[in-house]
Order: C-alpha cells, then sequence, then structure tokens
C-alpha cells in the first residue's frame, strides 16, 4: 500500500492512456499527410512529365504544400479535405517556382 499512496495507481494509468492517444494522433496526423500528399501527387504529374518543374521542384512543393494543408487543417479539425483548393495551391506553389527560375535566368544574363 505504500506504493499507491506514494504514485497513486491513477496516475501510472492517465501516463498509459496519454501516451495511447498520442499514437493514436501520431497516426492520425500521418494517414492525414498521406491523403493530403496523394491529392499533391496527382496535381504535380502532369506538370512534372511535362518538365515544367524539375525534381526538386517537385519534393520542395510536395513539402510545403503537405505542410501548410496540414497546419491549416490542425485549426480546423473535422472539415473534409477539399482536393480542388489543394490542386489550386499547388497551381499557385508551381507558377512561383517557374517565376523565381525566370527571375535567375534572366540576373545570370
Amino acid at each position: 500500500s505504500g506504493i499507491n499512496a506514494e504514485y497513486g495507481s491513477s496516475g501510472i494509468n492517465a501516463e498509459y492512456g496519454e501516451k495511447k492517444e498520442k499514437t493514436l494522433d501520431l497516426a492520425q496526423k500521418q494517414k492525414m499527410q498521406q491523403d493530403i500528399a496523394n491529392i499533391v501527387k496527382l496535381a504535380l504529374k502532369i506538370p512534372f512529365k511535362k518538365r515544367k518543374i524539375t525534381k526538386d521542384d517537385y519534393k520542395l512543393i510536395m513539402k510545403q504544400v503537405v505542410q501548410k494543408v496540414y497546419e491549416s487543417r490542425q485549426v480546423k479539425r473535422g472539415d473534409p479535405l477539399r482536393p480542388d483548393k489543394i490542386t489550386e495551391m499547388v497551381a499557385v506553389y508551381i507558377k512561383q517556382t517557374q517565376h523565381k527560375k525566370t527571375k535567375t535566368e534572366e540576373q545570370e544574363v
């Protein structure tokens, strides 16, 4: 009874409960990020095949869009993913990437 009095049996259970909850959140986070990544992949497929963006551009856009969409999703939990909006965001990032390329090419000349 001395151990239970010092630490409290419910405290131990609460710790395990928190760990289980964090693991579930991590799994949900990974699933959400994977779902977002799948939408972004579809949106990047055609520009990449048409060589409008490089492999490095692809990776950078993928990372930035997934991170940005996921962070906005955390604020509004429960809203369904909107592939149309994510695709629009990808298009904006592609335009920005192309604009940066033309700017650096102009500076080199």
